[in-house]
């Protein structure tokens, strides 16, 4: 649950490969590692429990003791990075690492208070307009899409409530790109996988959908 390897070559010895390093420690074994990611050429590992960067002289640096408090299973399950930050599920909600490595809380249903929506995080992407959130609201799955736009007050994040899942499961979304102008957002809907495209013209996509039908 807290040991981190490294290698050079993950092939194996007879193709030339190198053997995995002595296993960093990485806090305690009460909690798991959730997840390892880069920001700002930092090695940072996610725990339910704290968020570590690993040092290249091997010093481990704690970032988010306040974790330890309010452990969770899903706390930097999901990863994406967008616009020179990095974003992750944190409990209920999500958390946003910036550049200059500041901490903040954000996301879908984060100071909605007046709504009183809650959730889950089960997905987590981006591309270059948008950062693609599915929360699982307890009994139905909405994917979110959302980006920081500048108001009278500031900076303020906007969401919209995008693509409906119902009851259908969701464990992962991701953004592939088949083509020059085709751009989809996969994600997992119950047993199996579905997508939508991804457009700056859906009406156009409804249009085609309708001469279809016809």
């Amino acid at each position: 649950p807290n040991e981190l390897y490294s290698t050079t070559d993950g092939r194996t010895a007879s193709a030339g490969g190198v053997a995995l390093s002595s296993a960093a420690y990485i806090g305690e074994t009460s909690s798991n590692i959730t997840n390892i990611f880069l920001i700002n050429y930092e090695l940072l590992i996610g725990r339910e429990d704290n968020l570590f960067n690993y040092d290249s002289s091997g010093g481990l640096h704690p970032y988010m003791d306040d974790l330890k408090i309010a452990r969770s299973t899903n706390n930097f399950k999901y990863v994406a990075y967008w616009q020179a930050a990095i974003y992750f599920s944190k409990g209920t909600g999500l958390g946003e690492i910036t550049s200059s490595s500041t901490f903040d809380q954000m996301g879908p249903l984060t100071d909605i208070d007046d709504i009183g929506k809650v959730g889950s995080c089960v997905g987590l992407t981006a591309d270059t307009s948008w950062i693609y959130a599915a929360m699982d609201e307890g009994t139905n799955t909405h994917i979110y899409k959302g980006r920081e736009a500048r108001t009278k007050t500031g900076l303020k994040w906007q969401w919209c409530p995008w693509v409906f899942l119902s009851t259908n499961t969701c464990a992962v979304i991701e953004i592939a790109q088949h083509t020059a102008t085709d751009r989809r957002l996969w994600f997992g809907y119950g047993n199996t996988a579905a997508y939508v495209i991804i457009t700056d013209n859906p009406l156009k996509i409804a249009i085609k959908y309708r001469e279809l039908l016809a």
